[in-house]
């Protein structure tokens, strides 16, 4: 963090970057009570320079902490405040992100009042809540998400390859989630209320499942009216409307895939980046996008951490190395799953 950015003194930046360091070594030796106290302290520096946008950053590692060991209801106030602070300063983007992890943070601590999660299931319960947050927000950030086991050059169904080869013959561009190798990612599209039972591969316009996909894409120019028709419904204005139906499939797993999503989904990775290098105690990378780990082992859980904050896509463990530990070429690939 610079002092110009945040007109903070440099002895105030050094003390709450000293006191979420001793957060991170405290929660790697297994103290959580004494992260967690760590993490209040540099939340009480921070408050007291009225550094906002650092201390909503904060608020969410340690929401994510606490929902890690099954705290919910502590968990909650830190997120709710996080997500405070961005509606705040009008961070659109990251109260999106923070908004779904406060909800199903509430419907967790709802449940922990009648039935206290055995301590076996204390990650598992966490990964879940993560998982269903990613799977709400997915729905409502894209105007058209097909989900599918495989990809759109590799589907693992007959049934999601007449869907893609519907969608490429209009020349609709989309967004795809691979649920093939997530079990609890693929049950999460599977549970979704609106969803009614239907199985893969499901198909989402402007955040509202298309129902009988399947039927549908035997006719794809009647497909590409109703496509119109609901985003025109949406508010999707024509020039809009003519990129939406101007992908140049066949040049790659994501040439289906919008520029101006991509765009969005690379702010939505720069921001856990920033969240994990903070809950690692790692300069922020947005001035010091070269990150050093000490060991390997660090560098593992920094990936492993990053992973759960894009909703548990699988991530490679040498990821930061095959980047040359640049943050800066993560926000710059075409997208995470290309890792």
């Amino acid at each position: 963090v610079s002092t110009q950015s945040t007109g903070r003194s440099r002895e105030g930046i050094m003390a709450d970057q000293e006191a979420l360091g001793k957060a991170e070594r405290a929660w790697q030796q297994g103290e959580h009570d004494q992260a967690i106290s760590h993490y209040d302290e540099a939340l009480r520096i921070l408050q007291e320079s009225g550094d906002t946008d650092q201390e909503g950053m904060v608020c969410m590692g340690k929401g994510f902490a606490l929902t890690n060991i099954g705290r919910f209801g502590m968990a909650l106030e830190a997120l709710e405040r996080a997500h405070q602070i961005a509606v705040e300063s009008g961070n659109d983007a990251q109260a999106g992100f923070v908004s779904s992890f406060v909800e199903s943070t509430r419907a967790k601590a709802k449940e922990e009042n009648q039935e206290i999660a055995a301590p076996g299931s204390v990650a598992e319960a966490a990964e879940s809540a993560a998982k269903s947050a990613f799977v709400s927000a997915s729905v409502q950030r894209w105007p058209a998400l097909l989900v599918l086991e495989g990809n759109p050059r590799e589907t693992k169904c007959e049934q999601s390859k007449i869907v893609v080869g519907a969608l490429q013959e209009v020349k609709l561009r989309f967004e795809y989630i691979d649920v093939s190798r997530d079990h609890m990612l693929r049950e999460g599209f599977l549970a979704l209320e609106q969803a009614q039972g239907q199985d893969l591969p499901q198909f989402f316009v402007c955040g509202g499942i298309l129902p009988d996909i399947l039927e549908r894409s035997a006719n794809p120019p009647a497909l590409k009216d109703l496509l119109e028709q609901r985003f025109v419904q949406h508010g999707m204005d024509s020039e809009l409307l003519e990129d939406m139906f101007s992908a140049g499939c066949g040049h790659g797993d994501h040439a289906c895939s919008s520029v101006k999503h991509d765009d969005a989904h690379r702010a939505r990775v720069k921001l856990a980046v920033q969240q994990c290098a903070i809950e690692h105690g790692l300069p922020d990378p947005e001035d010091h996008p070269q990150l050093e780990f000490q060991t390997a082992e660090r560098e593992a859980g920094f990936v492993v951490l990053l992973s759960k904050h894009l909703g548990g896509f699988e991530l490679p463990e040498d990821l930061m190395t095959q980047c040359e530990h640049d943050t800066c070429l993560l926000y710059t690939s075409p997208s995470p799953r290309d890792s």
